[in-house]
């Protein structure tokens, strides 16, 4: 198994986790009603989206420039590599 492979694994096992985990809090909000159990359902269920993102683009965030777009250095103009106080003089 490779290190990538295991990364898959304990991503989705956090997945899981954070799905799980804020199911619970929001059940403990439906009981209690208590607002902190709603907060943290809610974190928690953000956080379950983001790792689901991350998962599903993981080549993307390895590998940046090769698992989607590419990544181009910003254009410069042909003054910047004379340097300071070279430029032309009349």
């Amino acid at each position: 198994m490779s290190l990538i492979n295991f990364h898959r694994i304990l991503i989705a096992v956090a997945i899981l986790f954070c799905a799980g985990y804020g199911v619970y809090e929001f059940l403990e909000f439906s009981e209690n009603g208590e607002r902190g159990s709603l907060w943290i359902s809610g974190f928690f269920l953000v956080v379950t989206v983001g790792l689901a993102y991350y998962l599903r683009h993981l080549k993307r965030f390895l590998h940046p420039g090769r698992g989607g777009r590419r990544v181009y250095p910003p254009p410069v103009s042909p003054d910047h590599y004379r340097g300071p106080g070279s430029g032309r003089r009349r």
